[in-house]
């Protein structure tokens, strides 16, 4: 048997380097000691090589720190070990390893105006059992052009509450702005990162490969999760609580655009005092996805051309449980909508109206497919189906039970008058009573532009430009 180890260096520059076995076992051989000191690490990083793990003692670190492809770093555990960055500089800069990944483990890390961690380049990046907080200023980690990505077990955490919020589009250098971010990766893996308390988003996902496995997103403003073009997949994540950054400003749950494609499965948006899950000329398959609470509609698309859900629960949200605007090739098998809440919105014209319905579907009835839904309870409509044409040659209505009291309606077509229409349709309740006697319109839910969404432009062209100082 063949063993392979790592010398200590002298002093307070210890390493713990692979020791590798022929049989295919990995171990790790300890020094004597380890790193007790800024200056230490500092060197230490300095002498080692891809392969190399460096054992850093409990205490407090004062960075800046390069960590060179393939070395990781380890600490004594979260909240034991702690790098803390210097005002306006990035805490630790990771340089992705070429044949092992580069990497930090056991350990807090403190931004203070920029990123308290950051990675860019192809290769390798992996962190296991740290947390990223920005007390103050700044965001928790950025990557960019990475090849491969794992994140296990993080946690980021950010100053912003919802009754301190410094205005409507603050930079890093005025608070914590940005949990998670990632652009141009490779694949990613995210398992159980959870995210709180950042002011623009929790994480920002731009032409990337993304799985996330369980964790979550909190109590932060303006959008949870942003995933722009890319694929990004959701299993088990919850998103929870996203708040206005200022009183009236548009608010996202999730959002996916620019032809993203979102999947996810047994995934929860809830709470938000916007939109829960937005998608703009984006696609993806759904399975067991749960929207509740959100007060400005659970989901919401539009200009979407490839959108598949199975089992999707949308309870208890204002505005409308669902809404599709303008999309086509939409389908929904085993879909529950109800106790939704009448709200003040906007039309197209920009006039508010009130709007309390189950699922508002405008212009997207080419390949639209619901069936096995329950609708019940929903303050104005169950089902308002506009039109704009006579041809439901390519729409399946089917197995579909609407239920309703007083002056609630159930199932509505406006726009197009179509002999049998609803045949797959039950009404119960008081909604066929209501239906029969309605001669007007309803109103329609207008647009979410561009200046509606809570980033554009530079902030979504690299990690240099999240962090960079506002004008």
């Amino acid at each position: 048997m063949t063993v392979h180890e790592c010398a200590c260096t002298m002093g307070s520059m210890a390493y713990r380097s692979a020791t590798w076995v022929s049989l295919g076992l990995l171990l790790c051989a300890s020094c004597s000691t380890t790193i007790t000191d800024a200056e230490g690490l500092r060197a230490a990083l300095g002498d080692a090589a891809s392969g190399d793990v460096i054992v850093v003692a409990a205490g407090s670190y004062e960075g800046p720190f390069d960590v060179r492809p393939g070395v990781t770093v380890e600490g004594q555990g979260v909240g034991l070990t702690t790098v803390v960055a210097p005002a306006d500089l990035t805490a630790i800069t990771l340089q992705p390893g070429a044949s092992e990944p580069t990497g930090l483990r056991n350990l807090t890390v403190i931004a203070a105006g920029r990123w308290a961690v950051s990675a860019r380049g192809p290769g390798e990046v992996s962190l296991e059992d740290v947390d990223l907080s920005v007390p103050a200023r700044g965001a928790g980690f950025g990557a960019e052009g990475v090849t491969a990505l794992t994140l296990r077990r993080v946690r980021a955490t950010g100053p912003v509450q919802s009754t301190d919020m410094p205005g409507a589009t603050p930079s890093t250098s005025e608070t914590g702005t940005h949990g998670v971010d990632v652009f141009d990766v490779g694949s990613a893996l995210f398992d159980e990162v959870s995210i709180r308390g950042f002011a623009v988003v929790g994480s920002l996902l731009v032409r990337s490969t993304v799985v996330w496995q369980g964790g979550s997103i909190r109590e932060t403003a303006g959008a949870g999760l942003f995933a722009l073009g890319g694929t990004t997949s959701l299993m088990g994540t919850e998103i929870q609580g996203v708040f206005a950054p200022s009183p009236g400003q548009p608010t996202f749950g999730v959002i996916g655009l620019g032809s993203a494609e979102l999947n996810t499965i047994d995934a929860t948006v809830a709470d938000s005092e916007g939109r829960g899950l937005f998608l703009g000329t984006a696609s993806g398959t759904h399975s067991g996805l749960t929207l509740m609470g959100n007060q400005r509609a659970g989901l919401w698309m539009q200009n979407v051309s490839d959108f598949s859900a199975v089992d999707t629960t949308a309870m208890g949200n204002g505005v409308a449980g669902v809404v599709v605007r303008m999309s086509s090739n939409v389908s929904f098998d085993g879909l529950t909508v109800g106790d939704t809440q009448t709200r003040r919105t906007t039309n197209l014209a920009g006039s508010d109206i009130m709007v309390g319905d189950g699922l508002q579907i405008i212009d997207s009835l080419t390949d639209l497919v619901l069936q096995n839904a329950s609708v019940m309870n929903n303050g104005r409509v169950g089902l308002l189906l506009d039109a704009m044409e006579s041809d439901l040659s390519s729409t399946t209505l089917e197995d579909i039970v609407i239920e309703g009291t007083g002056s609630q309606l159930g199932a509505v077509m406006q726009g197009a008058s179509v002999p049998g229409w609803d045949d797959g349709i039950t009404r119960m309740g008081e909604t066929a009573i209501n239906d029969e006697a309605l001669t007007a319109d309803l109103d329609l839910v207008g647009v979410v532009a561009p200046a509606d969404l809570p980033l554009s432009g530079a902030a979504t062209a690299g990690i240099e430009e999240v962090v960079a100082p506002a004008d």
